[in-house]
């Protein structure tokens, strides 16, 4: 399902730096409000996955609307911040049921950390998506254009659910000819980094495509397959499918 924003005055800085931000974390729709009072009139009235708002000069009474928005919807996270760090303020708010705190304007690694925080902290408590793999005894039958195919239409389908595409034929994957793409980063950077691999690093990794999917193609050095075990892939499978709606995999194995 795709991740809902919403942003109250001028909280998080720069619009455009937010923006790429949030995308990274499946906030594909963010709505604005001029003040806190606005927010709070917006949060009576739709669902959000994440509010950030500013908290500065608060009042006890703002600060009683606000818990109790936050009581009403638990799958609601949110983000105050403010110009100064003042201790009072920052107890308050999180008395309040505020779960992250940050100066304003937040640098875009701190707004980053906090949004993955936050996002782990309700993974548990988010089902996993599907896991679709497509795969056939040996190369050449077309199993890749079936794993292209399948979540470019699931994609057109269910337009409101983010859906990947990941190519585990190590050595040779043609998921990136397929899909014309020259990435940046691969799966092999993933599975690189271990255990270190968060949400924040994911989205990094993942090639937006036409069609409303995303990519997590091969690369083509031969040397990375030494790095490919149960272990690292099962690891980057999990993410995917705590993020991701449905997980299409192309996963020939070679006879």
């Amino acid at each position: 399902m795709q991740r809902r924003a919403l942003i109250a005055a001028n909280a998080a800085g720069s619009p455009e730096a937010v923006a790429g931000v949030l995308a990274r974390f499946g906030f594909t729709r963010t709505a604005h409000a001029a003040d806190r009072e606005g927010a709070l009139a917006q949060m009576r009235d739709a669902h959000f996955d994440l509010i950030i708002l500013p908290v500065d000069d608060i009042s006890p009474a703002e600060l009683v609307s606000l818990e109790r928005e936050i009581r009403k919807d638990p799958n609601t996270s949110v983000i105050a911040t403010a110009y100064a760090a003042e201790p009072d303020l920052i107890v308050r708010a999180m008395r309040a049921g505020v779960h992250e705190f940050l100066l304003n304007p937040p640098k875009a690694e701190e707004l980053a950390g906090s949004v993955e925080r936050l996002m782990r902290r309700t993974r548990a408590e988010t089902e996993q998506g599907e896991l679709i793999a497509v795969y056939s005894g040996k190369g050449g039958l077309g199993s890749t254009s079936i794993t292209v195919n399948l979540a470019q239409a699931i994609a057109s389908v269910r337009k409101d659910s983010r859906v990947a595409i990941v190519d585990l034929v190590v050595t040779g994957g043609d998921v990136r000819v397929f899909l014309n793409l020259k990435p940046t980063y691969d799966i092999s950077h993933l599975i690189a980094k271990g255990s270190q691999v968060d949400a924040e690093l994911l989205n990094s990794v993942l090639t937006p495509c036409p069609g409303g999917v995303w990519a997590l193609p091969t690369g083509d050095i031969p040397e990375d397959q030494d790095m490919f075990d149960s272990a690292a892939v099962n690891s980057v499978l999990t993410l995917l499918r705590q993020h991701f709606a449905v997980t299409v995999v192309d996963c020939v194995f070679s006879q």
